[in-house]
């Protein structure tokens, strides 16, 4: 009966890692059943299957290649500036400021954005007086309150 069990077995004892991180058939194991011997055909009908290779497996090829062939890079330190692929200076870029998404209305907040203290806020007189004068109503501003009714004059 299969079992991942019996397969960790089977890998463990017939197979090995190569040097490039591909799994291959222990030495032992090839001069053992005369593997190197055999051809496809002894034991399977029709022709080799050809199989594409993988993506991974050809890019870690393709990196070992370029490693072996690239020359050593200079590292970057901590003293030597960043520069462009022609050896100038990159240019520094700096965060962008968050005063244009701090508005009320349509005037920003600078107050707020450079640290100083808030304006405070116009007092309730204040606002009457200005409502007044927006639309020329005569005399004083009184907000009145709501008188609650007793419990005799809600049940009349």
């Amino acid at each position: 009966m299969y079992s991942r069990e019996r397969n960790r077995l089977f890998l463990k004892q017939f197979v090995e890692t190569g040097p490039d991180g591909i799994l291959r058939v222990k030495e032992s194991e090839l001069q053992k059943y005369k593997i190197p011997r055999t051809r496809f055909e002894q034991i399977f009908a029709g022709k080799p299957p050809e199989f594409p290779s993988s993506k991974r497996a050809a890019k870690k090829l393709q990196q070992l290649q370029l490693q072996n062939n690239a020359p050593a890079k200079k590292k970057y330190t901590k003293n030597s500036p960043a520069k462009n692929e022609d050896g100038t200076k990159k240019k520094e870029k700096r965060q962008e400021t968050m005063q244009k998404y701090l508005t009320i209305g349509k005037k920003p907040m600078n107050s707020l954005v450079n640290g100083d203290k808030a304006k405070p806020m116009n007092s309730p007189q204040k606002l009457a007086q200005k409502v007044k004068e927006k639309y020329n109503l005569p005399g004083k501003i009184v907000k009145r309150r709501r008188r609650s009714k007793t419990l005799g004059e809600i049940l009349r």
